[in-house]
């Protein structure tokens, strides 16, 4: 597809509000809050990164927080430049092509978009999904074509798409109608040899299994399309209002709220650590239930083996009265192919702090979480507590999530995750 034009700037909007402009001159990035949004009652920023204000933001909080919105990898990124016609793959050159539907509440369009569009939908047949989805895995831009009529952006290294449900069925969303739910598609044999072919069941299981510990998580469910097996997961960055229309909320992984890359995403590259992550919770709308609601999501972790909690998996939500944490979301556990690995190569995303730091999962033991729960704010005592209670949960939820299983889910799956969580949650 014939490249576009180069774009040096692009509004910025909030469920047709215009927000702001995002500039580039040269190699500098910049957002500038639009007047009539600051003076709204409404008005909240798009990132804590980037707060209320009428000065503009420029520099490297900027660029960071934006190209967090797009795919990770570079690959998916240059795939996208042939199949839309982007300029290059410069975050302001991509989103001018797909940032019409970003993850969070953000549109990002040439000029500002005035009010709501009616919704604009392309109704589709369980063939026209499953045509969709192996058009998503062959040519890995997003479920993309070079129609110009669907265009979405979705952050992570995963292959994925995103339709919209509405009226209990399933829609190609075009121009700037929201998508309500990601499908998320089997991971392949990555070039390291390691094989997630079971990928899907894997996360629905340590999703499932959460939920029934007492977690708020991303609702999703298993569903096959020809041979095409998919985890449909829910948007909790979308609600249906009583108007009919699909509304965007605004939320910020946490690499965005902490001004840092997504290529650092892992502590150990640079990236936010639970103490940093856990003194941002200190002042949300619910702080106390949010710290430690983020305190024992890592420790279940440990308990899955779910060696992927990075910065980028734990996201707030943004209102005009604050932030607050969302529901946990891209767990997946290490159980199912801990053989390929050896031992010590099993590390954590974020290290558990104790006397000596501990990333290797293998070297962490019941008693550092004592240590930890201290290092991130929290009563030690009162968190070890909720670990104890937590545990006495664990058979219980294990069997309500086989039980919740469908026909398409892989049992084998679920017994390795179950088989490795046992004896962690007994030690």
């Amino acid at each position: 597809m014939a490249k576009r034009r180069k774009t040096n700037n692009l509004s910025v909007g909030i469920n047709g509000r215009h927000v702001g402009t995002f500039e580039r001159y040269g190699a500098t990035h910049a957002f500038t809050y639009d007047d009539e949004w600051l003076s709204a009652e409404y008005a909240h920023p798009i990132s804590l990164s980037m707060p209320l204000t009428k000065k503009r933001h420029t520099g490297d909080l900027v660029r960071f927080y934006f190209d967090n919105l797009l795919p990770d990898d570079i690959e998916i990124r240059k795939l996208i430049v042939d199949r839309v016609g982007a300029y290059s793959t410069d975050t302001m050159d991509l989103l001018s092509e797909i940032g019409r539907d970003c993850v969070g509440s953000l549109s990002l369009t040439p000029e500002p978009v005035d009010g709501f569009d009616e919704l604009k939908l392309e109704a589709m047949s369980h063939a026209d999904i499953e045509a969709h989805l192996r058009n998503t895995v062959r040519r890995k831009t997003l479920g993309m074509d070079d129609d110009d009529v669907f265009r979405i952006s979705l952050a992570g290294a995963q292959e994925k798409t995103a339709l919209t449900l509405h009226e209990s069925k399933w829609h190609r969303p075009l121009g700037t109608t929201p998508t309500t739910h990601i499908f998320k598609l089997p991971i392949h044999d990555l070039e390291n040899g390691l094989k997630l072919t079971n990928s899907v069941d894997n996360e629905w299981f340590c999703l499932r299994f959460m939920h029934h510990l007492g977690f708020n998580v991303a609702h999703a469910d298993i569903h096959t399309y020809g041979g095409q097996k998919a985890l449909v997961v829910e948007r909790f960055d979308r609600q249906q209002g009583k108007d009919g229309l699909i509304y965007r909320l605004t939320q910020e992984d946490m690499c965005q709220a902490l001004g840092r890359a997504g290529q650092s995403k892992y502590e150990a590259n640079g990236g936010p650590g639970a103490s940093e992550i856990a003194n941002l919770l200190r002042f949300s709308t619910d702080s106390e239930n949010d710290m430690y609601q983020f305190f024992l999501a890592q420790y279940v972790f440990w308990l899955l083996m779910g060696i992927d909690g990075h910065a980028k998996n734990f996201s707030v939500y943004l209102d005009h009265t604050g932030h607050w944490l969302t529901p946990l979301y891209d767990v997946i556990s290490a159980y199912p192919f801990r053989n390929q690995f050896r031992r010590k190569e099993l590390r954590m995303a974020m290290k558990v702090m104790s006397k000596s730091n501990h990333y290797i999962w293998a070297d962490i033991q019941m008693r550092h979480w004592k240590s930890h729960a201290a290092k991130t704010f929290l009563n030690d005592e009162l968190a070890m507590g909720y670990i104890e209670a937590l545990n006495a949960e664990i058979d219980v939820a294990l069997s309500k999530t086989f039980a919740d299983a469908s026909e398409d889910f892989d049992q084998e799956t679920g017994e390795l995750i179950a088989e490795g969580v046992l004896p962690k949650a007994r030690i």
